[in-house]
């Protein structure tokens, strides 16, 4: 399995079941609740995993991302958003990538 495919597939575990709703056209990614995410489908979920992934490297000049990480970091968002449903998801990430 090749590593995306593996963070693909760790992306896709992370995802539990909520009901669908539509996203909006525009949302300010540092105001997303965890409440939130947890809403939308789960590719919409899994999208936005990888995006606050991203979007957190690069706000900090992060430029090697250690694969074998990638799914303890998002158990790590998974468990934060579940304890703090009104944290924002950016803070979930800042506590998941501290860890």
């Amino acid at each position: 399995m090749t590593r995306i495919a593996g963070i693909a597939a760790a992306l896709m575990f992370l995802c539990t079941t909520a009901a669908a709703t539509e996203a909006p056209e525009r949302a300010d990614v540092t105001a997303t609740t965890c409440a939130e995410l947890a809403e939308g489908t789960e590719l919409d979920r899994a999208f936005s995993l990888l995006f606050y992934y991203g979007y957190l490297a690069g706000r900090e000049g992060i430029t090697v991302i250690d694969p074998d990480a990638v799914p303890g970091h998002l158990e790590a968002v998974r468990d934060f958003c579940n304890a703090n449903p009104d944290s924002s998801v950016i803070d979930a990430f800042v506590s998941a990538l501290q860890t």
